[in-house]
C-alpha cells in the first residue's frame, strides 16, 4: 500500500478479504490444503488490486489465512 493508508481504505480492504474468507470456508477447511492454498491466492489478488507492494504479498496472506484459522473455525 503507497503511502499511508486511511482508515477508510483499509476498512474495505479488511471487508473484501473477510468476504472472501468467508464464501471459501468450507466444513473443515482447515485440514484442506486445497480450500486453504485458493483462498490465499484470493487474498493476494484482493491484496493486489489494492496496492500492496508484490513483495509483501505472501507474508500478508500467510498472516492472514493464521488470523482465519483462529476467527473462522467451524
Amino acid at each position: 500500500i503507497s503511502g499511508r493508508p486511511d482508515e477508510e481504505h483499509l476498512s474495505a480492504l479488511a471487508e473484501a478479504v473477510v468476504s472472501e474468507l468467508d464464501a471459501l470456508a468450507v466444513v473443515d477447511w482447515t485440514h484442506k490444503e486445497d480450500v486453504q492454498r485458493e483462498m490465499r491466492r484470493q487474498v493476494k489478488r484482493e491484496l493486489r488490486m489494492r496496492g500492496v507492494p508484490d513483495d509483501r504479498l505472501d507474508a500478508i496472506a500467510s498472516a492472514l489465512l493464521d488470523l482465519a484459522r483462529v476467527r473462522f473455525v467451524q
